[in-house]
């Protein structure tokens, strides 16, 4: 014979709201102090917009780009200057952007492997005669020095952006209408899936993220098409905390009064949200909702019913006050006695 037995529990509604702390220095939760561990998320998003340049003026453009620097001579490193000068073949002169320091060559036995670096340029004159697309470059500098051909430069990939001719010319109105609209789109970068790089189970609570705009520059002088560019960053920061570490202390809160009991269902939404980022912390009150119902072990209430007699089980299901209702289904019908094999026993919770 198999009993069959079904019950469905008296559910509590609950209410509770307390403020609450979230700190990076917690470890743990602290369940009397409400206190519990967060984490600070931090990420950054560039823009580029292109915007019609209402001007056209002649313009002069230098050709700007990388080029790699070698150092064959020896196993120390070799200090430049910024401007320092590299010149082609037929004598096109290219000066570094920064000042940098040429790594020392490695020894291998008796070989010198040369080492090397990549170092911004900029073309001494403008026009696109100094878009060089490759090239092994001298340095004027050691000209007549031991160093002359154990320091030099080459062009892999093409210099670009020299140019004189006319070309659309943002104006003031235009760098500036161009500045808003990116500062627009860096305070709207993070609205729509801003935190894609926060771990699963975490709340970032309204409040307690921070955008800041960087600094946005506009390229003045346009390109072919004539439109010029302008470009900026912005940062966000935020304060994180465990969905999990939440509820942790909702249920002890609710346990206080409501001994056994688990949640059916739970609810919380985050009010008075005030982040101090500088510390890493974060003030927050929580409003939470949810229904309470026993905690039931189906295995345990099974191996107390074995081998009772039915009447007996259903006066103990009439005389259990968490149950809202309860049934016992029998097969056969004529069954007087719960089955003591518990393979035959089961015990549903809807």
């Amino acid at each position: 014979g198999v009993c069959y037995n079904t019950s469905s529990f008296k559910k509590v509604p609950w209410q509770y709201e307390h403020a609450l702390l979230v700190s990076k220095e917690i470890a743990e939760v602290n369940l009397e102090q409400y206190r519990i561990p967060g984490e600070l998320f931090f990420d950054s998003k560039n823009v580029t917009q292109s915007f019609p340049a209402s001007l056209r003026e002649q313009v002069s453009l230098k050709a700007k780009g990388m080029i790699t620097i070698y150092n064959a001579y020896g196993t120390a490193p070799q200090a430049l200057v910024a401007t320092t000068r590299f010149v082609t073949p037929d004598g096109k002169v290219f000066r570094i952007d920064r000042a940098v320091v040429v790594p020392g060559a490695t020894k291998e036995g008796n070989t010198l492997r040369p080492a090397h670096i990549d170092v911004p340029v900029t073309a001494d004159l403008p026009g696109p005669l100094y878009n060089v697309s490759s090239s092994k470059l001298t340095v004027p500098g050691f000209s007549g020095t031991p160093k002359q051909d154990g320091f030099y430069g080459v062009i892999a990939e093409p210099l670009t952006g020299g140019f004189s001719g006319e070309r659309g010319v943002a104006s003031d109105k235009d760098i500036a209408a161009g500045k808003a609209k990116v500062a627009e789109l860096l305070k709207n970068v993070f609205k729509s899936g801003v935190f894609e790089r926060i771990p699963q189970g975490f709340v970032i609570a309204d409040g307690a993220s921070e955008i800041t705009v960087g600094k946005i520059t506009a390229n003045k002088i346009g390109d072919e098409k004539g439109s010029f560019t302008v470009s900026g960053e912005a940062s966000v920061r935020a304060l994180g905390f465990r969905e999990s570490d939440v509820a942790a202390v909702l249920l002890a809160a609710a346990g206080k009064e409501n001994s056994g009991k688990k949640f059916r269902e739970l609810r919380a939404i985050y009010e008075k949200v005030s982040p101090n980022f500088g510390k890493g912390e974060l003030s927050v009150t929580i409003k939470a909702s949810g229904v309470l119902e026993p905690t039931f072990d189906a295995g345990r209430f099974r191996d107390k019913i074995l081998g009772k007699r039915i009447t007996d089980i259903r006066k103990l299901l009439a005389d259990e006050t968490e149950f809202q209702d309860a049934k016992i289904s029998v097969w056969p019908v004529w069954l007087k006695k719960v089955p003591s094999d518990l393979n035959r026993v089961i015990v549903e919770v809807p």
